[in-house]
Formats: C-alpha cells, structure tokens, sequence
C-alpha cells in the first residue's frame, strides 16, 4: 500500500494545504462582502449587502465568527463534486439537511433556538419531522431524535401530490399511477359505452391522469407498457383485468392518427418526453435533450429560404451562441474571426446583417 501511495504525485503543497486549513480571516470575509453589489437581495435576515458594507465596523467582528463557524454542519450532494445543499424552501415548508450524529443535531437545536430568540418567531417542533436515510442505524436515530427534540417521520408520503423520496424503483414509488388508473377504469366497467364515449374517456382521463407526475418524473418504460395494456383493453373489451376478448389492434397502431386508421390515442412514453420539466432527473435530461434542441434551434439570417448556416462547423463550435461572433465590444461583427470559420457564402448574408 505504501508503495502505491509513494507512487501518486502530490498535487497539494503543503504551503497550499497550510491555506486550506487556515481560519477564515476577517479581511477575506471583508473582501468578500465589499466585492457585493450593495443592491443585491437580501438573505435571511432580511440586510442586504449594502447594510454590512455600510456598517462593517461594527457587525464585522460577527460576521466574521459566523463564517468561521460555518462547518458545523455539513449539507448533502446530490453528485460528486457538486455543492452541499443545506436546506430547501418549498412555498411554507423548509427542509434542513445534516449529518445524522449527535455533534450536528446540537447544533442545528442551536441555531433553530437563536433563530425564535432573534426573530421573535416560535418554531412548533410538532410539525417537525425527521427522515434518515436508510444507512442510519437505530441507536443513532434515537441519538438524534433526542438531541432535536423532533419525532422522526414516515418517508414514503407524499408533497405537493409526488412521492417526497424517490430511490432506484421508480416503478414500485410510481406504481400507484397504474392503481389510480385501474381504480377509475373499473368504475367504467360497468357502464355500457359506445366506442366514442370510451375514446372520450380515454383520451380526456385516462391520459391526462400521469401528466402531472410526468412534468417531474421519467416514468420507467415497463409502467408506461402496463398503463397502455389497460387502456388497450378496455378500449377493445369495455373492462379490464379478467383476461376476456381479443385485442384486435396493438396500442402502437391505436396511437396513428385516424388518417392513418388509427384512433389517435398518445404513446406514454413520447408524452412523458413533452411534458418533462428538464430539473429533477438529469436522466430525463438527456432523454428529452434532442427535443430541446429541434425546439432551440432558432433561424437567425435574414434569409426566407435558408435561415440557418450552410457551413459544416466542428463539434467544438457548433453550439455556440451567435453572441461569439460579435467583437470584444459587442457593437459589431468580428468579421476575421466570422471568414475564418464560415463559407463564403454564409460570410455574406452574416456581415449584410446590420446592428441597430
């Protein structure tokens, strides 16, 4: 192991570890809060920057000391690498991230505590819960539990109408997608419904029922396939879930338009990708990724019949803004750098563009 170790260079000096590791010292937190626009909005406490930059003399010495305390309590990551997140505001509701230990609860009661002397605003600790994560052993929670004085909650609930925690199985956390849906579709069973009132239905309940999750959620392929079962069933049996008649069409052939002698019912899956919001999963990201960029596309030559470039770009340019080919002032067309890159042709109709 040592010779392993030995045979890693050293990135960090030990005059770079010395800074790393120093105190945070008044004059580079001086720096830093005279480096803010006095304007900008205020934290928490409702002062702005220009409150501390104006009275520095005074409360200087104790903005110092919160930020030298700052790693008392440590966030969470959603990634490697990515910022400690310590807490959340969701309209009336505040989540508080920390490390699940004794040391931290303490000090998180604190703040809580000098946050109702200094504001004058009680916090009722009967509508705190906690939630762990599975890795906490018992003993531990308990520890916590004690030290905050907050009851530890149920995870598997629900906010704002989606499920709170989302793990690995998203199927099993979804599942009650395809429960709602089959409830209401029993309720139909019953009901003797020509083809058009069930294409109704169909279309008009069924379909929009997942929209909401789906703003939020990359429904899993194997949900959206049993979701699309039931209705296929039901359009072609009038009921669902006892195995009965024959399902004369796919619900791939359903989903062509009329025109093309399907019913125009919508695949799962494709309006998952429509309505997906791109800032919960990164997953759902890149699967919509290529419809943001159909949709990003803008055409910006003064040209009726061919708006985009014709020049073949590299990879490493492609994508860049058209603000890149402005000069270092931003009145102008960088015209070498624009002949450099571009045809001839697109040279032309970009330099004929005129700035205001």
């Amino acid at each position: 192991m040592e010779v392993v170790i030995e045979s890693i260079p050293t990135r960090v000096t030990d005059e770079d570890n010395a800074i790393l590791l120093s105190p945070v010292s008044m004059e580079e937190v001086r720096n830093a809060v005279f480096h803010m626009h006095p304007d900008k909005s205020p934290g928490p406490d409702g002062f702005g920057p220009g409150f501390f930059q104006h009275f520095w003399d005074i409360v200087g010495g104790e903005v110092t000391m919160f930020c030298r305390s700052n790693g008392l309590l440590h966030g969470v990551r959603v990634a490697r690498g990515a910022p400690q997140i310590s807490h959340l505001l969701f309209a009336d509701d505040c989540f508080l991230f920390l490390r699940a230990n004794t040391k931290e609860s303490i000090h998180m009661k604190w703040v809580l505590d000098t946050y109702s002397a200094a504001s004058g605003q009680q916090i009722n600790f009967d509508k705190l819960i906690l939630c762990f994560s599975a890795n906490v052993h018992a003993q531990t929670r308990n520890d916590v539990v004690d030290a905050l004085g907050v009851r530890e909650g149920n995870t598997s609930g629900k906010y704002l109408g989606l499920p709170s925690l989302v793990g690995r199985n998203k199927k099993v956390i979804l599942a009650y997608l395809k429960d709602k849906i089959v409830a209401r579709v029993c309720n139909w069973n019953t009901r003797f419904l020509s083809p058009a009132g069930r294409e109704v239905l169909l279309k008009t309940v069924i379909q929009t029922m997942p929209s909401y999750a789906m703003m939020v959620f990359l429904l899993p392929l194997g949900l959206c396939r049993e979701i699309e079962t039931i209705m296929n069933e039901y359009w072609w049996t009038r009921t669902t879930g006892n195995g009965k008649g024959i399902k004369w069409k796919s619900w791939n052939g359903l989903c062509a338009p009329k025109s093309r002698g399907g019913m125009g019912f919508r695949k799962l899956h494709e309006m998952n990708l429509a309505c997906s919001n791109p800032s919960f999963i990164w997953r759902g990201m890149l699967e919509v990724q290529s419809v943001l960029k159909k949709g990003c596309m803008d055409p910006w030559l003064p040209v009726e019949l061919e708006p985009y470039v014709q020049t073949a770009l590299h990879e490493t340019i492609a994508n860049a803004p058209v603000s890149s080919l402005l000069n270092a002032h931003g009145t102008g067309w960088d015209a070498e750098y624009i002949r450099d890159i571009f045809d001839p042709c697109d040279v032309e109709r970009i330099l004929n563009i005129i700035f205001p």
